[in-house]
């Protein structure tokens, strides 16, 4: 395999100090721009002159650092902030994730990020064993279970009758013919939600190793002791990670976040936010509109976590917080979101940096212009596992050019080797940019769409040649934007705007920042090479 590598301006002299992005983003978006501060309490804080808002958080004055620990849970969860839960309070709204709080105070739209216990968060998640809900004075114990290794079964019990009610959810066949597993997999199901007079569960399976099952809703109405069994055949292999509803009895809509897993891969986009609008009584025939990166300005792949406030839906990712009027939720301008940037001061010292993950050579140095210059750290991957050392990828305005001379694009037919349509979030082609997705003006991946591949040799990027002795790939780009140069069956040229650095030479920390939205929409190129390719 051939690779060819040219560097340019590596100096990046257009770096944005905190106060330069600070202007730019007032000034674009009428926001408070967002800097944080160390604290002896590790809490990371996002702080601006402006008088505290009634009841909010006192923003301390220090900064919390990110931090790599591969012993303890993993160093995949320094960049993991999946949002679990949402506590909407008078004067704030707070999101928690793995190991951070993020408050959001109203009164001023400032954010303040806090650090917190891994162990403090737990998986509402239930199977198996009976649990209790009540509603309107009546109890009812409820479970989702494999029925031999044919079926999975919902069963519920009323206090107001001992008698098992059962409903056989989805069968082996149905699950083989929705190509959603060639196996059923243990069911999980939600805690209950309760819209008007009305019960409802999601269930769903997670995914890998052939194993699988049909997204499932649930719906009980206690008034006359029915079970409804809603599964739109559009969702069927997805996981469900919440549900909210909006809109009247008559006129509901579904609000679904959802996503994927493999084996080895806990994490990985699919349909993004799905709006389902049932269009009969029973809700089991309806309309699905699926909003994704690919497709809307949310923020993240991965939707984890819905909230609704009266005509806003507050939608968690792994990668940002979006507040959506979801009335309208198809206008851009009605999103309005967030997203997760960690950052890092230049150090006084020149920072060497490098063009791939194991390079030896160093391409280049950075320069601080002036005390407070940050740079945006993307990740971090081990350059060696014994003992355990490591770079940080960063973002840079400068261009690195990289060409893989055996690698190109296929289509997913030829991928797949089927004839059938790939899914709705898939990117036009298969290539080595496929996780990234067309942004207007460059190829962006978000932090929760890269899949951590745990049995493969850890996330990947766009390499080439083969991993070295501890199986470790020297990868030129994990999160770095892209642009295609060349793009054919047989040749990739891309320029990709990232780096490598040492890792003992930052102290990343995180902040939350408004996404700005683009402003040049030029056509994505995928579309004119598709049409070459097909």
């Amino acid at each position: 395999m051939n690779k060819q590598l040219t560097i340019y301006n590596l100096s990046l002299n257009n770096l944005l100090t905190p106060t330069k992005i600070r202007i730019f983003v007032a000034i674009l978006l009428g926001f408070t721009i967002i800097t944080g501060c160390k604290s002896t309490n590790n809490t990371d804080i996002i702080t601006e002159n402006i008088e505290q808002p009634v009841n909010c958080p006192t923003p301390p004055e220090d900064l919390a650092f990110i931090k790599i620990d591969s012993e303890e849970y993993g160093f995949n969860n320094a960049f993991n902030y999946q949002i679990k839960e949402i506590i909407p309070e008078e004067d704030t709204i707070v999101f928690k994730a793995f190991n951070y709080k993020f408050t959001l105070c109203r009164g001023n739209n400032n954010w303040i990020i806090e650090a917190t216990s891994p162990s403090k968060l737990e998986n509402n998640l239930e199977s198996e064993q009976y649990k209790n809900v009540q509603i309107e004075d009546k109890e009812y114990q409820y479970t989702v279970k494999l029925d031999g290794d044919k079926q999975v079964v919902f069963e519920l019990i009323s206090s107001e009758s001992p008698q098992l009610q059962q409903q056989i959810l989805y069968t082996l066949e149905e699950t083989k013919a929705a190509r959603a597993g060639i196996e059923l997999g243990i069911p999980e199901i939600s805690p209950p939600l309760v819209y008007r007079d009305r019960l409802f569960w999601t269930i769903f399976t997670y995914r890998g190793e052939g194993f699988g099952g049909i997204a499932t809703i649930v719906s009980y109405n206690p008034e006359i002791n029915q079970i409804t069994v809603i599964k739109p055949p559009e969702i069927a292999d997805q996981i469900v990670n919440d549900l909210v509803i909006t809109g009247t009895p008559d006129q509901p809509i579904f609000w679904l976040a959802t996503q994927l897993t493999g084996e080895g891969n806990p994490y990985i986009p699919s349909m993004g936010l799905v709006a389902y609008r049932p269009n009969n009584s029973d809700y089991t025939r309806g309309e699905i509109d699926s909003y994704r990166v690919r497709n809307s300005p949310i923020v993240g792949a991965i939707p984890t976590k819905l909230h609704i406030e009266n005509d806003i839906l507050w939608v968690g990712t792994g990668n940002g917080i979006c507040k959506v009027k979801w009335q309208t939720i198809k206008t851009d301008d009605s999103w309005n979101c967030w997203r997760f940037a960690v950052m890092a001061q230049l150090p006084k010292e020149e920072l060497p940096i490098y063009s791939s993950l194991l390079d030896d050579t160093a391409d280049g140095t950075i320069i601080a212009k002036d005390s407070d210059q940050t740079i945006e750290v993307l990740w971090w991957l081990p350059k060696q596992r014994q003992p355990l050392k490591g770079r940080y990828e960063i973002r840079q305005e400068s261009a690195i050019t990289v060409e893989l001379n055996d690698i190109g694009a296929i289509t997913w037919n030829e991928y797949y080797y089927d004839d059938i349509e790939p899914p709705v979030w898939e990117a036009l082609l298969y290539w080595v940019g496929s996780n990234w997705h067309w942004q207007g003006n460059k190829f962006v991946r978000g932090l929760d769409e890269v899949e951590l591949n745990l049995v493969g040799g850890g996330a990947l990027g766009i390499s080439s040649g083969q991993p070295n002795d501890e199986y470790i790939f020297d990868i030129n780009t994990l999160r770095g934007d892209l642009q295609i140069l060349e793009l054919t069956k047989n040749t990739t040229k891309v320029n990709y705007y990232s780096a490598w650095v040492e890792d003992s030479l930052l102290q990343p920390y995180l902040t939350i920042v408004p996404e700005v939205k683009s402003t040049e929409f030029l056509p994505n190129p995928l579309l004119e090479i598709k049409s070459k390719l097909d």
